[in-house]
């Protein structure tokens, strides 16, 4: 079995629904752990389901197996955080698998970068590949300082909101839908400045890529 980025997947076992179908998320890309050992990363609420807590995950199999569109497994949640800074999930990849560290059409990860609301009218360009949307381009615009959305089995509750999210805004066309969170937001030069968490056709909202790095204790470079 091939995991590369932009792999749709799911959460085994009670997934959220959409009329009648289960709800997909993408497989950001491959990353690498403090002991250089590849991962699997996406955002948390794409592999959740309702057996697993928010805001203190636990190791639960069979409630974290991860599937594919083929209900193939593709691995098990390994560690995940949603708080007030990021919605991520770390999996750990079947084994067997291969894994293609390549983002489809644009090549290898060369880094992480920052972005600040210093570089907001510098027109940075940046790009995305994920399950939905096969190759968007956009322009980052700024940083939003709090950004809410609904969550599976908390709608009661009002709003989840994130703090200090990436903007993006298409070039063309969209830079993201509904399906791409997880995928792995790019600059021109192939560094990770973020990953999509709030997909959307005017704009994208994305997690920062050291904010990840630092919350899970991961490289998106290929370790030497």
């Amino acid at each position: 079995m091939e995991i590369s980025a932009g792999l749709r997947i799911r959460n085994a076992v009670d997934p959220p629904m959409d009329q009648g179908f289960p709800v997909y998320g993408s497989m950001g890309g491959i990353v690498y752990d403090h002991n250089k050992v590849p991962m699997l990363l996406t955002c948390y609420h794409c592999v959740h389901n309702p057996h697993l807590k928010w805001n203190h995950f636990v190791i639960d199999k069979p409630n974290c197996i991860v599937v594919n569109e083929n209900d193939q497994e593709v691995g098990t949640i390994v560690q995940a955080i949603r708080d007030e800074t990021v919605d991520i999930a770390l999996i750990k990849p079947v084994a067997g698998a291969t894994l293609d560290t390549d983002i489809f059409t644009f090549g290898k990860i060369t880094g992480a970068r920052s972005l600040t609301e210093e570089e907001e009218g510098n027109k940075i360009a940046l790009k995305m590949h994920g399950s939905v949307v096969d190759h968007g381009m956009g322009l980052f615009t700024g940083i939003a300082p709090r950004t809410g959305s609904y969550y599976e089995g908390e709608s009661s509750l009002g709003k989840h909101y994130l703090n200090k999210l990436i903007k993006v805004t298409p070039i063309q066309g969209v830079f993201s839908m509904v399906g791409d969170s997880g995928s792995f937001i790019l600059d021109a030069n192939n560094e990770v400045a973020g990953m999509v968490v709030m997909g959307g056709s005017d704009t994208t909202y994305g997690i920062p890529a050291y904010r990840i790095e630092k919350a899970l204790k991961i490289t998106f470079k290929k370790p030497l």
